[in-house]
């Protein structure tokens, strides 16, 4: 019998063993399941403007036949809108607001009269340097959009129109924020009053030129606060002031008040009085009220 040669033998005898040794399983990672988090899209940032546009309409209406007390058939109607656009920053407050209103009457013996015309525009940026007081400047334009006519006279007569007179004002000074409703804006300003045709609220009495447009500096104060009666109802009121520093009777003084209650959704009642001091259109004041039950829609 041959013999197998030693080192012949060791290696038959590794070959054996490593045939013999079973075979090492391979190990797979699981792959990991996205939760709704992370699968999420991200959140976008919430817009540093803050908007509001509210639309507001009024109807009153009576209407009589064969009644034997007597009355006359009347409509009157009221509509508005009401826009604000701010922008609240860390290093200052930009504050954009729109007012428009129209409204007329009309009963059976009388011409359609017109209630209100305003048309105004203003804003207002104030630079956040201290907690109660800071600087500010703003702009703002007011006119009428229909015509205007003496009512106190037959026939009627015009005296005013669409930017006839058109009333601007740009100011600058100190802005008080109480942060709890209370405002104050007080600083050097100057207004311009244009005309066209009427020119009556531009001209200069003492000149023998007929001047149509006038510009007057002065300072100019504006304070405001609003307060929450109960959860549906709040009241504002506005005082603006301006003089030209000439003379008492030439202080231009505008106050409005407004309460308004909201009874339902889209249902509100307001009240409002404003009292107002031109001495360049009236040397006594004027006066406008009323009360309204209307409907009132957020459109933004």
């Amino acid at each position: 019998m041959k013999k197998i040669p030693f080192f012949v033998a060791v290696c038959l005898l590794g070959a054996s063993l490593t045939w013999a040794a079973p075979a090492k399983k391979k190990t797979v990672e699981a792959t990991p399941v996205p939760t709704p988090e992370a699968t999420a899209a991200p959140t976008p940032k919430p817009s540093p403007w803050k908007k509001q546009v509210v639309s507001k309409f009024n109807l009153n209406q009576a209407h009589f036949d064969n009644w034997a007390q007597g009355g006359n058939d009347t409509i009157a109607w009221q509509a508005g809108l009401y826009a604000l656009f701010e922008r609240d920053g860390a290093k200052g407050d930009w504050k954009n607001t729109l007012r428009v209103e129209y409204g007329r009457t009309k009963s059976s013996d009388q011409v359609s009269l017109k209630t209100s015309d305003d048309l105004f525009l203003e804003t207002v940026y104030t630079l956040k340097v201290q907690k109660w007081v800071n600087p500010y400047v703003s702009a703002n334009g007011e006119t009428q959009m229909d015509k205007g006519f003496d009512t106190k006279v037959t026939p009627q007569v015009q005296t005013s129109q669409f930017m006839d007179p058109g009333n601007f004002t740009q100011a600058a000074g100190l802005a008080y924020d109480s942060k709890n409703g209370f405002t104050s804006r007080l600083g050097a300003a100057v207004k311009e009053t244009l005309t066209s045709r009427f020119n009556s609220y531009a001209d200069d009495p003492k000149t023998a030129a007929v001047e149509k447009t006038r510009v007057e500096p002065g300072v100019n104060s504006v304070t405001e606060y609003k307060l929450k009666v109960g959860s549906h109802s709040l009241f504002d009121t506005q005082l603006e002031v301006f003089s030209n520093l000439k003379a008492m009777n030439q202080i231009y003084t505008r106050w409005g008040n407004q309460l308004t209650v909201k009874a339902t959704k889209y249902l509100n009642m307001s009240a409002e009085f404003e009292l107002l001091y031109d001495g360049h259109v009236s040397k006594a004041r004027q006066i406008r009220q009323g009360l309204g039950l209307g409907l009132t829609y957020n459109l933004l």
